[in-house]
């Protein structure tokens, strides 16, 4: 199917991954709150919870793609959806601590089971030159749902999440709904070539040279995210004392990110193959974040660092998910997607770990200015190992 603004599939998924966004994002700012004073669970108590609730769809996201691949992506849409409406529902009435670590755990199983099979659904959906911009409306579609979702959980109040999470379910029910009606793409597609099953599918995936070495990029681009959403507040409020407006890089980020990506990324897409917007973009991640080093001034970090990092951002996040699509073959569009998911966690994981540990040595050693060439370096590196990589796959 061709990319048409008017192909009302297509819409209703862009709508579908705006609402879940929003459900999500009503609860999450809150969630803490809620668990500890209106729940009365410890700090750690609700930390287990955040991290079941967080960690659980990213470590099974390549199995969630797998299972969409071999049982379809629609059904694995509406099965996800199924049980984020029962988790939400769940949320609402849990009253103990394994109560709300069970429900967590079912939600992320919901999610690994949807974000796959939608990413591949906007991937069918589209023409195959179009991706990119289909993309981009998804992850315009993903930023807007999150900047949205918060101010209706403030209209609810934290005392009230419990209607929250009933309105959560309700929104899940009506996409899913939609879901039904409206799509039907698992009809009419020809199997693939290989009736391969879940576990063999991620072999193949694992198998794939191209995967593995763009995950190098994946990778590269999650360990940047890392430094921004936890290291740059952190050097924020230590050099400056910015503590109060550290907001505003992040309300900046999601803004620049909703009103530049659709342009920017149609603009690039007429000259660039989406694998070479991607590198760019971590490129300009890279020196978005390195460029901290030369702050003297909190406005520095808003004027400068964060929109070079966001302008790096917009392009390469559409762009994986394009890159990763085109190679999938038929059939594996979900488990190629899920790979991504993994490696978009592993950097995750190894930017928080290995970067907070980086910045708290270089804050200890006096070096807190300079610590950011560190991280340029090492996203430069990455580039470079994927270059190198990159022409060694294609010997």
């Amino acid at each position: 199917m061709s990319f048409n603004l008017r192909s009302l599939p297509l819409w209703i998924m862009l709508s579908g991954f705006f609402f879940i966004n929003c459900g999500a994002n009503m609860v999450i700012p809150f969630f803490g709150i809620y668990l500890t004073t209106y729940m009365h669970l410890s700090p750690v108590e609700a930390g287990l919870v955040l991290t079941v609730t967080v960690g659980t769809p990213r470590a099974m996201a390549l199995f969630g793609g797998s299972a969409a691949d071999r049982f379809g992506i629609r059904r694995s849409m509406l099965c996800g959806l199924a049980i984020l409406i029962v988790s939400a529902f769940g949320y609402a009435f849990s009253q103990s601590l394994w109560a709300f670590v069970l429900c967590s755990f079912f939600t992320g199983i919901g999610y690994s089971l949807f974000t796959p099979a939608g990413k591949a659904a906007v991937a069918r959906l589209t023409a195959e030159q179009s991706r990119v911009l289909a993309f981009s409306l998804r992850n315009m579609a993903v930023n807007i749902g999150a900047a949205v979702g918060p101010v209706v959980g403030m209209l609810i109040t934290v005392e009230s999440l419990r209607k929250t999470f009933l309105l959560t379910s309700l929104v899940y029910f009506a996409f899913l709904v939609l879901v039904w009606l409206f799509l039907r793409m698992d009809e009419g597609v020809p199997p693939a070539s290989v009736p391969l099953a879940v576990i063999k599918n991620l072999v193949y995936v694992f198998r794939d040279k191209r995967l593995l070495v763009f995950s190098v990029l994946i990778i590269a681009f999650y360990v940047m995210l890392a430094q921004f959403s936890l290291v740059l507040p952190l050097f924020a409020a230590d050099r400056f004392a910015a503590q109060d407006a550290i907001g505003m890089l992040f309300a900046g980020n999601a803004l620049l990110m909703i009103a530049a990506q659709y342009p920017l990324l149609a603009v690039c897409s007429r000259y660039l193959a989406a694998r070479h917007i991607a590198f760019v973009g971590v490129l300009l991640a890279a020196a978005g974040i390195g460029s901290a080093a030369f702050a003297g001034h909190f406005a520095y970090l808003v004027a400068v660092t964060l929109v070079i990092f966001t302008i790096g951002q917009l392009l390469i996040m559409p762009s994986i998910d394009t890159v990763v699509a085109d190679m999938a073959p038929d059939g594996l569009a979900a488990s190629y997607q899920g790979f991504s998911g993994l490696a978009a966690a592993a950097g995750g994981i190894l930017g928080n770990t290995a970067g907070g540990a980086l910045y708290g040595w270089a804050k200890v050693s006096g070096w807190i200015q300079h610590v950011w060439g560190l991280y340029f370096a090492a996203g430069l590196l990455c580039c470079l190992l994927y270059a190198v990589l990159q022409r060694t796959a294609n010997r």
